[in-house]
């Protein structure tokens, strides 16, 4: 089956964002992408494509219409009604019976902006390891949009280690502060993108009375819900944030009870022998 493309060319003086846009995709297919130049802009548009748009888009002081409410990836109607950008159309290009996927941003699960949380875990992960904060072993995003509770898997080092992760990636845009809500840091025996293995850490490893911390005055979005009507139309838009240590506590870890897990080689050897079953 061919995959849906559908292309907006919109006019860019200096071309660098259509020059990463192309690099970026190639480097997601693995090889470079074939494009044909807009007859009408000059751009590049995806040889390929199913659908391509090709129009331009003035500064919002020079046009703009209202739009909304629309239905957001939060799973409601967010925003009100405002002014947005427009585009001008000037033509539209397809091919016969052209795929086009539909994406109605319903309440999750019915929606999510990518299968996997590239636009906030790996930049939250990127400004940790900038930070200096040694131990990072991974980090994901979970929740609506990708962007709601982010978990990250540290290997401990010294005592506070848990909470210095979890504080830092509180006050970061991407992933942790902009409409995120719980910050959870697990030890490195748990997978972060694997929510039950997170769970499991946070049901048996937090104690509530020494391991939460609520922090107000964070920046959040006007499209977060919980956003009280006082403060939506003061526009201040900030919320609280919750981090989570969910860690062993470092003091007494070599104490803490054994995790009861089958070996590596048995759990190889049965998936081997029933991999019907676990396929």
């Amino acid at each position: 089956m061919r995959r849906t493309i559908v292309c907006l060319a919109t006019l860019d003086t200096k071309g660098e964002e259509i020059g990463f846009i192309k690099e970026a995709a190639g480097h997601i297919k693995g090889r470079p992408i074939e494009v044909t130049k807009g007859p009408i802009t000059g751009l590049p548009i995806p040889a390929t494509a199913e659908v391509a748009i090709e129009g331009f888009s003035p500064p919002p002081w020079a046009d703009s219409r209202p739009e909304g409410p629309f239905g957001e990836w939060t799973g409601y109607y967010a925003s009100g009604t405002r002014n947005e950008p427009v585009v001008h159309v000037k033509a539209i290009y397809h091919r016969d019976d052209p795929i086009i996927h539909g994406q109605p941003p319903l309440k999750p699960p019915g929606y999510t902006w990518y299968p996997i949380p590239v636009h906030t875990a790996v930049t939250l992960w990127s400004r940790l390891d900038v930070s200096g904060i040694p131990g990072i072993r991974g980090v994901y995003v979970h929740g609506p949009g990708n962007r709601i509770a982010a978990v990250i898997s540290i290997k401990q080092s010294y005592p506070g280690h848990a909470k210095q992760v979890g504080t830092l990636a509180s006050t970061m845009l991407s992933g942790g502060a902009c409409t995120g809500r719980y910050i959870i840091v697990v030890d490195e025996d748990i997978d972060p993108a694997d929510w039950q293995s997170v769970l499991w850490a946070l049901t048996t490893r937090c104690n509530p009375e020494h391991s939460i911390e609520t922090v107000r005055g964070f920046l959040t979005s006007p499209l977060d819900p919980m956003l009280p009507p006082e403060k939506r139309e003061a526009k201040d838009f900030t919320t609280a944030k919750v981090i989570i240590d969910t860690c062993r506590p470092y003091h007494w870890v070599k104490e803490f009870p054994l995790v009861n897990r089958a070996r590596d080689e048995l759990r190889r050897k049965v998936l081997e022998k029933w991999n019907t079953l676990f396929a």
